[in-house]
């Protein structure tokens, strides 16, 4: 059985629906410590997201999700602990996601 990765690019452009569209604008945040990094980009299916997370002497982790809604995202915001955990990267990302929502794709 064979296992396969997938690059959050790859992951953006079949989102998109096709590798001819213009690139995304990258927004990117960061926690006081640089140690959460968020990623917006707009397409024509709606907002996609990167979280990742670097922990001291631990894993890295990576989260890529697409929300086709503004609500889904919000509900996502609203159950995410880094609103917790940092929350000036929290405000930044709902911000930055609210202008996205309202732009063209």
């Amino acid at each position: 059985m064979a296992v396969t990765t997938t690059s959050a690019k790859a992951l953006h452009r079949r989102a998109a629906g096709a590798a001819d569209h213009p690139k995304p604008k990258r927004r990117p945040a960061f926690s006081a410590a640089g140690e959460v990094r968020v990623k917006l980009h707009r397409n024509a299916c709606g907002v996609l997201l990167e979280l990742e997370d670097r922990r001291p002497n631990g894993p890295r982790v990576v989260v890529v999700a697409a929300f086709t809604r503004e609500s889904s995202f919000e509900d996502w915001c609203t159950n995410d602990p880094l609103r917790f955990e940092v929350p000036i990267v929290h405000q930044h990302v709902r911000r930055e996601a609210a202008s996205l929502w309202q732009s063209e794709p």
